[in-house]
C-alpha cells in the first residue's frame, strides 16, 4: 500500500533507438535541495523497482491557482559505455507511478579506445523554476 503524500517513479532504460533495453544502469534521484533520495539499479527487464518519492498532497489538485500538486525531481543515470542522461524537473504526482525513459547514447570509441567528450545529455522535463 502506497502511503499519503508520495508518488512511485519506474525509470527504464534502453539504447537510444529503443531497441535493446539497458541491464545494471545506475539511476539516482535526487530532491529540490540537491537531497538523494533514492537509488538503484536496472534489471534485465531495463526497468528500476519503484522508488516512492514524497509528493504534496492529493488535495492540491483539486484547487485552480493553488500550491503546485507535485514534487519535482532530479533524475540520473549511467551506465559504463553510454553518455550519462540527466532529467531535471521531472514531476511526481501523489498516488501515481511516473514512468521516465531513459534512452542512452553509446559512448563513441576511436580505435578500441573511448573517446573522453565528457557529455551527458540534460533534458528538462518541466516548464517551472529550475532545481
Amino acid at each position: 500500500m502506497q502511503q499519503p503524500n508520495t508518488g512511485k517513479l519506474r525509470v527504464q532504460t534502453s539504447t537510444a533507438d529503443g531497441t535493446v533495453v539497458i541491464n545494471d544502469a545506475l539511476v539516482s534521484v535526487f530532491d529540490a535541495t540537491g537531497a538523494l533520495v533514492a537509488q538503484g539499479r536496472t534489471h534485465e527487464s531495463g526497468s528500476t523497482e519503484d522508488f516512492i518519492i514524497a509528493s504534496p498532497p492529493l488535495a492540491y489538485s483539486f484547487v485552480p491557482g493553488g500550491q503546485t500538486p507535485f514534487s519535482k525531481i532530479r533524475i540520473v543515470v549511467e551506465k559504463e559505455g553510454f553518455n550519462t542522461i540527466e532529467f531535471i524537473n521531472a514531476e511526481i504526482y501523489p498516488g501515481i507511478i511516473t514512468i521516465q525513459r531513459a534512452n542512452l547514447q553509446p559512448t563513441p570509441y576511436y580505435e578500441g579506445f573511448p573517446i573522453d567528450y565528457s557529455r551527458s545529455s540534460i533534458v528538462d522535463e518541466g516548464g517551472g523554476p529550475d532545481l
